[in-house]
């Protein structure tokens, strides 16, 4: 309705100008307005050429050089169109149009940088100006770089041009609907080495890499990691492909995420964001060694992944690039609540941001149940209070296994915990 106004009134401007002009000739007469009407005559017939030429009728595409990716890396954007009468235009004005997901920017090693404050965030559209004149097809590519984890949406493209003049201009939205799964970060997992004695008055505790390499239960394909001596070479020549021995303890690592989604007023959601690399590292850890996993993410959403369950893997990943932080979650009061949907005898792996006193005592609860029950607290060194430490150091006497993990870790291209 609006355009339809807008053209109608170009319209009549344009006959009007074209009216006063043709008059004025009829009634002076000779050489010098008869010259002005027919040298107008060319430019009123190309504006009105140019009111009615319709740019709804073109054809727009938009292709990505990719549809799954990491957090960090980028991606090209194509944008071809294509019309059927090559009109003059002298510029064009593209507008591609995304989800205000895409607005951070993520920094790979950097993930501390700036904690307290808000990263510059990008626009939600990309502008850029090309110069058709009569080209009938029109290719813009750019690239977009930095990307965030996240289900990303792309909706619209919006185009501009104007007469050669710029008396008259005309726009155009069409919808072109593309999308992007951008998974978290992935990085190296080293083990620390555990040392076999305890300090005095902490209790014994398992580790996930002890196997017993004594009672033999079958035979599986061989993985990278594995040792020489436990390739089973009998099973090898009749298969014709390696395959290694699998032992009794190596069918009880099974290990369950517990992945806390909510952060503090004290600092902003990058330390969820260090949580969800670091979970993501640890699943992809666990998919190599052929152990299963499960998930737990607890936040204003609550997600449940059970292990042994290889279906459910790529749901898994999903839901780890598209969990949102949130604020004051009460992690500890969660955590408790849920505690019946976590298995029992597996390796329980916690990933959080804060440590309180409600969370060490639901942490309690969760190790009676829990073969093995390992922390990890992403938190950046400058914000480790005495209360976190001498916190950390209780649930260590307790039998737990704690790792922070400060911004000096997250830097470095293979992360060192504990498991």
């Amino acid at each position: 309705m609006k355009g339809g106004l807008k053209l109608s009134g170009k319209l009549i401007q344009l006959s009007l100008l074209f009216g006063i002009l043709f008059s004025y000739t009829m009634f002076q007469g000779g050489f010098v307005s008869g010259f002005l009407f027919y040298a107008f005559l060319p430019v009123f017939c190309y504006f009105l050429i140019f009111l009615l030429y319709p740019l709804s009728t073109w054809k727009v595409k938009r292709t990505l050089s990719r549809n799954v990716t990491q957090a960090g890396n980028s991606v090209e954007v194509t944008i071809d169109l294509e019309r059927k009468i090559g009109m003059f235009l002298p510029y064009l004005i593209i507008e591609d149009c995304f989800s205000a997901s895409l607005e951070p920017i993520y920094q790979s090693n950097m993930v501390w940088k700036k904690v307290n404050d808000k990263a510059q965030p990008r626009k939600t559209e990309n502008k850029q100006a090309v110069f058709p004149l009569f080209k009938r097809k029109i290719r813009l590519s750019y690239r977009f770089t930095d990307l965030p984890r996240g289900a990303h949406h792309f909706d619209k493209v919006m185009i501009k041009t104007s007469d050669i003049f710029g008396f008259m201009e005309k726009t155009a939205t069409f919808s072109v609907e593309n999308s992007i799964v951008v998974y978290p970060e992935k990085k190296e997992i080293a083990i620390k080495k555990q040392r076999n004695n305890f300090e005095e008055g902490a209790k014994a505790s398992y580790s996930l890499q002890s196997r017993n390499t004594h009672v033999v239960t079958g035979v599986r394909e061989y993985m990278p990691g594995d040792r020489f001596s436990w390739i089973d070479w009998k099973t090898t020549a009749r298969k014709q492909s390696l395959m290694t021995k699998e032992f009794e303890q190596e069918k009880s690592t099974d290990g369950f995420l517990v992945l806390d989604t909510s952060y503090s007023e004290s600092f902003n959601g990058m330390g969820v964001e260090a949580s969800v690399v670091l979970a993501r590292s640890i699943v992809h850890y666990f998919d190599r060694k052929s152990t299963n996993i499960g998930l737990l993410s607890l936040g204003s959403e609550v997600a449940y992944f059970p292990p042994q369950q290889a279906s459910m893997k790529e749901m898994l990943h999903y839901q780890l690039a598209t969990l949102k932080p949130h604020k004051n979650g009460r992690f500890a009061m969660k955590l408790t609540e849920h505690i019946n949907q976590m298995p029992s005898n597996l390796f329980i792996l916690i990933l959080t941001t804060e440590v309180d006193h409600a969370l060490v005592q639901a942490l309690k609860q969760v190790q009676q149940k829990s073969k093995q029950i390992i922390i990890y607290i992403s938190k950046p060194s400058y914000l480790l209070s005495e209360e976190d430490n001498r916190l950390i150091q209780q649930m260590r006497l307790g039998g737990m296994i704690v790792d922070v993990i400060t911004e000096d870790v997250l830097r470095q291209d293979v992360i060192e915990v504990s498991m």
